[in-house]
Protein backbone atom coordinates (compact mmCIF):
# COMPACT_ATOMS: atom_id res chain seq x y z
CA UNK A 1 0.00 0.00 0.00
CA UNK A 2 3.17 2.28 0.61
CA UNK A 3 4.35 1.81 -2.94
CA UNK A 4 0.73 2.47 -4.33
CA UNK A 5 0.78 5.41 -2.93
CA UNK A 6 4.37 6.76 -3.32
CA UNK A 7 3.59 5.97 -6.77
CA UNK A 8 0.74 8.05 -7.28
CA UNK A 9 2.15 11.14 -5.47
CA UNK A 10 5.45 10.39 -7.68
CA UNK A 11 2.82 10.43 -10.58
CA UNK A 12 1.11 13.48 -9.88
CA UNK A 13 4.14 15.41 -8.71
CA UNK A 14 5.25 14.78 -12.31
CA UNK A 15 2.11 15.69 -13.77
CA UNK A 16 2.10 19.12 -11.68
CA UNK A 17 5.94 19.36 -13.09
CA UNK A 18 4.88 19.20 -16.32
CA UNK A 19 1.77 21.51 -16.10
CA UNK A 20 3.87 24.39 -14.62
CA UNK A 21 6.63 23.93 -16.86
CA UNK A 22 3.70 23.97 -20.11
CA UNK A 23 2.23 27.45 -18.11
CA UNK A 24 5.77 29.16 -18.13
CA UNK A 25 6.68 28.57 -21.76
CA UNK A 26 2.72 29.35 -22.45
CA UNK A 27 2.72 33.20 -20.88
CA UNK A 28 6.25 33.88 -22.36
CA UNK A 29 8.10 33.52 -18.66
CA UNK A 30 10.93 31.67 -19.93
CA UNK A 31 14.42 33.38 -19.56
CA UNK A 32 15.65 34.91 -22.73
CA UNK A 33 17.15 33.41 -25.18
CA UNK A 34 15.36 29.93 -24.22
CA UNK A 35 12.92 28.82 -26.85
CA UNK A 36 9.18 27.97 -25.87
CA UNK A 37 9.33 24.32 -27.61
CA UNK A 38 5.53 24.96 -28.38
CA UNK A 39 5.76 23.20 -31.82
CA UNK A 40 4.00 22.34 -34.53
CA UNK A 41 5.58 18.56 -34.37
CA UNK A 42 2.09 16.77 -34.05
CA UNK A 43 0.30 18.52 -36.95
CA UNK A 44 3.41 17.66 -38.95
CA UNK A 45 3.71 14.05 -38.46
CA UNK A 46 3.66 12.24 -41.67
CA UNK A 47 4.24 14.72 -43.66
CA UNK A 48 7.02 16.40 -45.72
CA UNK A 49 8.76 19.80 -46.48
CA UNK A 50 8.37 20.93 -50.15
CA UNK A 51 10.76 23.58 -50.11
CA UNK A 52 14.48 22.69 -51.47
CA UNK A 53 16.00 25.22 -48.79
CA UNK A 54 15.93 25.27 -44.96
CA UNK A 55 16.82 28.26 -42.82
CA UNK A 56 17.70 26.60 -39.36
CA UNK A 57 17.07 29.48 -36.38
CA UNK A 58 16.39 27.97 -33.38
CA UNK A 59 16.89 30.71 -31.29
CA UNK A 60 14.42 33.12 -29.85
CA UNK A 61 13.19 36.83 -30.22
CA UNK A 62 16.30 38.64 -29.09
CA UNK A 63 17.76 37.19 -31.78
CA UNK A 64 15.30 37.67 -34.50
CA UNK A 65 17.39 41.23 -35.71
CA UNK A 66 19.96 38.11 -37.09
CA UNK A 67 17.23 36.28 -39.24
CA UNK A 68 16.03 40.28 -40.11
CA UNK A 69 18.95 40.99 -42.16
CA UNK A 70 18.54 38.17 -44.70
CA UNK A 71 14.73 38.69 -45.35
CA UNK A 72 15.62 40.36 -48.84
CA UNK A 73 18.11 37.46 -50.19
CA UNK A 74 15.12 35.08 -48.74
CA UNK A 75 12.87 36.30 -50.33
CA UNK A 76 14.36 36.20 -53.57
CA UNK A 77 15.85 32.97 -53.11
CA UNK A 78 12.63 31.51 -52.66
CA UNK A 79 11.13 32.48 -56.45
CA UNK A 80 13.45 29.90 -57.33
CA UNK A 81 14.33 27.70 -54.53
CA UNK A 82 11.12 27.88 -52.08
CA UNK A 83 12.10 28.18 -48.77
CA UNK A 84 11.22 27.25 -45.50
CA UNK A 85 11.80 28.53 -41.57
CA UNK A 86 12.21 25.93 -39.06
CA UNK A 87 12.47 27.23 -35.58
CA UNK A 88 12.11 26.11 -31.70
CA UNK A 89 10.08 29.24 -30.45
CA UNK A 90 6.62 29.73 -31.71
CA UNK A 91 6.67 33.21 -30.41
CA UNK A 92 9.52 34.03 -32.95
CA UNK A 93 7.93 31.50 -35.81
CA UNK A 94 4.59 34.27 -35.56
CA UNK A 95 6.62 36.58 -35.91
CA UNK A 96 8.67 35.40 -38.93
CA UNK A 97 5.68 34.40 -40.99
CA UNK A 98 3.94 38.03 -40.43
CA UNK A 99 7.11 39.64 -41.26
CA UNK A 100 9.10 38.06 -44.04
CA UNK A 101 5.46 35.70 -45.42
CA UNK A 102 7.81 32.42 -46.27
CA UNK A 103 6.82 29.28 -44.71
CA UNK A 104 7.78 28.81 -40.61
CA UNK A 105 7.49 25.88 -38.54
CA UNK A 106 7.92 25.37 -35.03
CA UNK A 107 9.37 22.45 -34.19
CA UNK A 108 10.17 21.14 -30.48
CA UNK A 109 11.76 17.68 -30.63
CA UNK A 110 14.62 16.13 -32.86
CA UNK A 111 12.78 12.86 -33.58
CA UNK A 112 9.95 14.99 -35.45
CA UNK A 113 13.06 17.08 -37.32
CA UNK A 114 14.56 13.87 -38.28
CA UNK A 115 11.23 12.13 -39.57
CA UNK A 116 10.65 15.35 -41.29
CA UNK A 117 13.71 15.52 -43.57
CA UNK A 118 13.22 11.92 -44.46
CA UNK A 119 10.67 12.23 -46.69
CA UNK A 120 11.23 16.24 -47.95
CA UNK A 121 13.09 18.12 -50.55
CA UNK A 122 15.43 20.29 -48.67
CA UNK A 123 18.36 19.91 -50.20
CA UNK A 124 20.46 22.81 -48.48
CA UNK A 125 20.45 24.54 -45.01
CA UNK A 126 21.30 27.91 -44.08
CA UNK A 127 22.52 29.06 -40.61
CA UNK A 128 22.88 32.67 -39.37
CA UNK A 129 24.22 32.44 -36.41
CA UNK A 130 26.11 29.62 -34.40
CA UNK A 131 23.82 28.68 -31.77
CA UNK A 132 24.79 25.14 -30.07
CA UNK A 133 20.98 24.09 -31.40
CA UNK A 134 22.31 23.97 -34.88
CA UNK A 135 24.03 20.78 -34.83
CA UNK A 136 20.40 19.62 -34.49
CA UNK A 137 20.38 20.29 -38.23
CA UNK A 138 23.63 19.87 -39.11
CA UNK A 139 23.44 16.06 -37.92
CA UNK A 140 21.35 15.39 -41.33
CA UNK A 141 24.03 14.65 -44.19
CA UNK A 142 21.32 14.70 -47.11
CA UNK A 143 22.02 18.35 -47.33
CA UNK A 144 24.54 20.88 -47.71
CA UNK A 145 25.33 22.90 -45.04
CA UNK A 146 25.96 26.54 -45.21
CA UNK A 147 26.89 29.39 -42.69
CA UNK A 148 25.41 32.91 -43.75
CA UNK A 149 26.63 34.58 -40.61
CA UNK A 150 24.50 38.12 -39.51
CA UNK A 151 26.89 40.35 -40.21
CA UNK A 152 31.02 40.57 -40.75
CA UNK A 153 33.30 41.97 -38.03
CA UNK A 154 36.77 41.83 -36.68
CA UNK A 155 35.39 40.21 -33.33
CA UNK A 156 36.62 36.75 -32.32
CA UNK A 157 33.23 35.33 -33.13
CA UNK A 158 34.30 35.70 -36.88
CA UNK A 159 36.96 33.32 -36.76
CA UNK A 160 35.34 30.50 -34.20
CA UNK A 161 36.12 27.33 -34.98
CA UNK A 162 32.38 26.48 -34.99
CA UNK A 163 32.88 27.04 -39.02
CA UNK A 164 34.29 23.83 -39.27
CA UNK A 165 30.73 22.11 -38.80
CA UNK A 166 29.25 23.77 -42.32
CA UNK A 167 29.89 22.14 -45.53
CA UNK A 168 30.66 25.69 -46.69
CA UNK A 169 30.94 29.68 -45.26
CA UNK A 170 29.46 32.55 -47.11
CA UNK A 171 31.48 35.46 -46.60
CA UNK A 172 31.82 39.25 -47.57
CA UNK A 173 34.91 39.17 -49.58
CA UNK A 174 38.64 38.45 -49.30
CA UNK A 175 39.48 39.69 -46.12
CA UNK A 176 37.26 37.30 -44.29
CA UNK A 177 38.70 34.55 -46.04
CA UNK A 178 42.74 36.37 -45.18
CA UNK A 179 41.09 36.56 -41.45
CA UNK A 180 39.93 33.78 -41.15
CA UNK A 181 43.20 31.21 -42.89
CA UNK A 182 45.21 33.58 -40.29
CA UNK A 183 43.55 32.82 -37.22
CA UNK A 184 41.18 29.19 -37.58
CA UNK A 185 43.65 26.46 -37.24
CA UNK A 186 43.57 23.25 -39.80
CA UNK A 187 40.67 25.12 -42.34
CA UNK A 188 41.07 25.18 -45.75
CA UNK A 189 39.33 28.72 -45.90
CA UNK A 190 40.22 29.41 -49.64
CA UNK A 191 38.16 26.23 -50.81
CA UNK A 192 35.08 26.39 -47.95
CA UNK A 193 34.46 30.40 -47.86
CA UNK A 194 32.69 31.61 -50.77
CA UNK A 195 32.65 35.55 -51.63
CA UNK A 196 29.34 36.88 -52.00
CA UNK A 197 29.09 40.17 -51.15
CA UNK A 198 26.65 41.51 -49.42
CA UNK A 199 23.40 41.15 -50.77
CA UNK A 200 21.35 42.70 -48.13
CA UNK A 201 22.39 46.29 -49.72
CA UNK A 202 20.58 45.26 -52.78
CA UNK A 203 17.16 45.04 -50.70
CA UNK A 204 17.85 47.23 -47.57
CA UNK A 205 20.03 50.48 -49.10
CA UNK A 206 18.88 54.44 -48.86
CA UNK A 207 18.22 56.41 -51.92
CA UNK A 208 21.31 57.63 -53.16
CA UNK A 209 22.10 61.12 -52.07
CA UNK A 210 22.90 63.90 -54.21
CA UNK A 211 26.25 65.10 -54.11
CA UNK A 212 25.45 68.11 -52.81
CA UNK A 213 22.94 67.17 -49.79
CA UNK A 214 25.01 66.50 -46.99
CA UNK A 215 24.11 63.63 -44.59
CA UNK A 216 22.59 65.96 -41.68
CA UNK A 217 19.90 67.76 -44.30
CA UNK A 218 18.57 64.41 -44.50
CA UNK A 219 18.93 63.56 -40.96
CA UNK A 220 16.74 66.43 -40.43
CA UNK A 221 19.73 68.96 -38.21
CA UNK A 222 21.77 71.35 -39.11
CA UNK A 223 24.29 69.97 -37.33
CA UNK A 224 26.55 67.24 -38.45
CA UNK A 225 25.21 63.43 -36.98
CA UNK A 226 27.44 61.88 -34.74
CA UNK A 227 26.82 57.88 -34.95
CA UNK A 228 27.55 56.19 -31.33
CA UNK A 229 26.21 52.37 -31.90
CA UNK A 230 28.39 50.34 -29.56
CA UNK A 231 28.26 46.31 -29.57
CA UNK A 232 26.61 43.97 -26.84
CA UNK A 233 28.90 42.81 -23.86
CA UNK A 234 29.23 39.61 -25.84
CA UNK A 235 28.11 35.99 -24.33
CA UNK A 236 31.99 35.45 -22.53
CA UNK A 237 34.80 37.30 -21.80
CA UNK A 238 36.80 36.79 -25.12
CA UNK A 239 33.88 38.66 -26.88
CA UNK A 240 33.14 41.19 -24.16
CA UNK A 241 33.52 44.46 -26.78
CA UNK A 242 30.99 46.55 -25.45
CA UNK A 243 32.06 50.70 -24.64
CA UNK A 244 28.57 51.70 -23.24
CA UNK A 245 29.67 51.19 -19.52
CA UNK A 246 33.30 53.06 -19.67
CA UNK A 247 32.38 55.37 -22.64
CA UNK A 248 29.15 55.66 -23.30
CA UNK A 249 27.33 58.49 -20.72
CA UNK A 250 30.86 60.16 -20.71
CA UNK A 251 30.60 60.28 -24.72
CA UNK A 252 27.73 61.17 -24.88
CA UNK A 253 27.40 63.91 -21.87
CA UNK A 254 30.12 65.41 -24.18
CA UNK A 255 28.75 65.61 -27.40
CA UNK A 256 25.62 67.24 -26.42
CA UNK A 257 28.02 69.43 -24.26
CA UNK A 258 29.73 70.63 -27.33
CA UNK A 259 26.09 71.98 -29.27
CA UNK A 260 27.76 71.02 -32.39
CA UNK A 261 25.99 67.84 -32.95
CA UNK A 262 22.82 65.90 -33.42
CA UNK A 263 23.72 62.95 -31.82
CA UNK A 264 22.09 59.53 -32.53
CA UNK A 265 22.14 56.69 -30.68
CA UNK A 266 22.09 52.94 -31.83
CA UNK A 267 22.47 50.31 -29.74
CA UNK A 268 22.79 46.75 -30.23
CA UNK A 269 19.48 44.84 -29.82
CA UNK A 270 21.12 42.46 -27.07
CA UNK A 271 23.26 44.75 -25.08
CA UNK A 272 22.20 44.05 -21.33
CA UNK A 273 21.25 40.62 -22.06
CA UNK A 274 23.85 38.83 -20.06
CA UNK A 275 25.43 41.75 -18.43
CA UNK A 276 23.23 43.87 -16.17
CA UNK A 277 26.03 47.16 -16.18
CA UNK A 278 25.58 47.18 -19.97
CA UNK A 279 21.55 47.13 -19.76
CA UNK A 280 22.28 50.33 -16.90
CA UNK A 281 24.50 52.01 -18.81
CA UNK A 282 22.24 51.69 -21.91
CA UNK A 283 19.07 53.14 -20.31
CA UNK A 284 21.49 56.26 -19.05
CA UNK A 285 22.69 57.22 -22.50
CA UNK A 286 18.93 57.01 -23.72
CA UNK A 287 17.67 59.46 -21.10
CA UNK A 288 20.22 61.66 -21.49
CA UNK A 289 19.39 61.96 -25.60
CA UNK A 290 15.61 62.23 -24.37
CA UNK A 291 16.44 65.04 -22.13
CA UNK A 292 18.75 66.59 -24.74
CA UNK A 293 15.82 66.18 -27.81
CA UNK A 294 12.98 67.35 -25.22
CA UNK A 295 15.09 70.71 -24.34
CA UNK A 296 15.70 71.17 -27.61
CA UNK A 297 13.81 69.62 -30.45
CA UNK A 298 15.49 71.28 -33.48
CA UNK A 299 19.01 69.68 -32.58
CA UNK A 300 18.03 66.40 -34.00
CA UNK A 301 19.46 64.14 -30.99
CA UNK A 302 18.07 60.67 -31.13
CA UNK A 303 17.37 57.00 -30.46
CA UNK A 304 17.62 55.35 -33.72
CA UNK A 305 16.60 51.47 -33.41
CA UNK A 306 13.21 51.47 -35.63
CA UNK A 307 15.09 52.14 -39.21
CA UNK A 308 17.42 49.64 -40.50
CA UNK A 309 21.12 49.96 -39.65
CA UNK A 310 21.52 51.21 -43.29
CA UNK A 311 19.66 54.03 -43.07
CA UNK A 312 20.94 55.07 -39.53
CA UNK A 313 24.74 54.87 -41.40
CA UNK A 314 23.46 57.05 -44.38
CA UNK A 315 22.36 59.77 -42.05
CA UNK A 316 25.75 60.03 -39.85
CA UNK A 317 28.49 62.30 -41.03
CA UNK A 318 30.75 60.63 -38.13
CA UNK A 319 30.90 57.60 -36.34
CA UNK A 320 32.00 56.31 -32.96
Amino acid sequence: MVSVARARAGGAARLALRLAIRTVRKHGWLPPGMPDRFGDDDRLAGTSLPQEVMVYFPDTRESLYQLRQWYGPLLELDRRHPVVVVLQDSRTAALVRRELGLPAVTIAHYSRLDDLLSRSRVKLALYVNHNPQNFSGLRFTSLAHVYLSHGESDKGVMVSNQCKAYDFWFVAGQAAIERISAYTMFYDAASRCVPIGRPQLDFDRPPDRPPDRPPDRVAGSARPTVLYAPTWEGAQPSLAYGSLPSHGAPLVRSLLASGRFAVAYRPHPLTGITVTAHGDADAEVRNLIVLAALADPAAGHRVDVDRSLNEVLADANLLV
